[in-house]
């Protein structure tokens, strides 16, 4: 039987909770498990691991197949180095004694760790009021007094200038009315006086 150790979620929603079991890799997910190895709580600050030591290092003797989520977790607790040991033939004192060196490079490596998120915290938080100091004397300022431009000295009255009278237009000679102005034609002449037919003369022609 292949045997896989994994998480086992039995948390709300929301809320992860898991149990790290040893189960038959046929089974389906909410199979039940053959062996309870330990718990792992994401959700606390920091988050909560508790492992079985002696019952991981059995199942990983009897060839069961850690996730890569419980591998990750197994590494972080040194138990997959201590099962790189058993596996080269270390005996017990060996074991023991390099376990305690382990732990001492883990204790040291967290101590940088936590030294360094420190100063980057202090870091953080000098740098944050000098911001603000910067801005506060920025608004503060006083805005400089407007600077007046001198009154341009008033030009010269120049005289007004005399106003030129238009010339009187010329009287618009006043059109005669139509009938002055059409020339009357001339009256048709009265038939010429008939002339006094000469007058005989007084004197009686000679007789011959």
């Amino acid at each position: 039987m292949s045997v896989k150790l994994r998480l086992s979620r039995i948390g709300k929603k929301k809320q992860p909770f898991y149990r790290i079991v040893a189960i038959d890799s046929r089974s389906s997910r909410d199979s039940s498990y053959l062996d309870k190895i330990g718990h792992y709580n994401p959700v606390t600050q920091p988050a909560e691991l508790v492992i079985d030591r002696a019952k991981a290092l059995k199942w990983l003797s009897d060839g069961a197949i850690p996730s890569d989520t419980v591998n990750s977790l197994f590494r972080s607790q040194g138990i997959l180095h201590e099962w790189e040991m058993h596996k080269r033939g270390a005996n017990a004192e060996t074991i023991a004694e390099e376990m305690t060196r382990w732990q001492d490079l883990q204790l040291q490596r967290s101590k940088r760790e936590e030294a360094k998120q420190a100063m980057e915290k202090r870091e953080t938080e000098t740098k944050k009021p000098a911001k603000s100091e910067a801005k506060a004397p920025a608004a503060e300022a006083p805005a400089p007094a407007p600077v007046e431009a001198p009154a341009a000295a008033p030009a010269a009255e120049a005289p007004a200038p005399a106003p030129v009278e238009a010339p009187a237009a010329a009287p618009v000679a006043e059109e005669p009315p139509a009938e002055a102005r059409a020339p009357e034609e001339p009256a048709a002449e009265a038939p010429a006086a008939e002339e006094p037919a000469p007058e005989e003369s007084a004197e009686p022609k000679s007789e011959a």
